[in-house]
């Protein structure tokens, strides 16, 4: 039996978005001022399972404070509604959705920030891939 576990830490980054293989989306966020801010680490990390099928989006406050052209923000709520909507989908499928959604959102008007992502799925192995 192979155990998947994730051990993160997010000391003062955007909250990162766990979608577990059929259930809904969830923010993980920062427990500790951005890292450098004070002169010790305060950061924990955490530990949860990572079974396949899982997601995991990081990505930079670039995709949350997107704004169209009223002025009103993406949000993180849009944003894990269309998470859970790709989820059965591949970590690039994953991606590629939410920057088309950033671009859909936004009427195509250039964003005001960087937009920097990382999809994470969890996949099956094959028994040759298992020691």
């Amino acid at each position: 039996m192979v155990l998947r576990r994730l051990v993160y830490a997010n000391a003062g980054h955007a909250p990162v978005i766990y979608c577990p293989a059929g259930g809904e989306a969830v923010l993980l966020e920062a427990d500790a001022p951005a890292v450098g801010i004070l002169p010790m680490s305060l950061s924990a990390d955490h530990e949860m399972d990572f079974g396949v099928g899982d997601v995991l989006v990081v990505a930079t406050d670039g995709f949350n404070e997107a704004r169209n052209g009223q002025g009103e923000m993406l949000g993180y709520e849009r944003l894990m509604v269309l998470v859970e909507k790709m989820a059965d989908r591949s970590a690039e499928e994953i991606g590629a959705a939410l920057f088309e959604e950033v671009w859909r959102f936004g009427n195509g008007r250039f964003q005001d920030d960087d937009q920097t992502l990382m999809v994470i799925k969890g996949v099956a192995l094959d028994k040759e891939d298992v020691a």
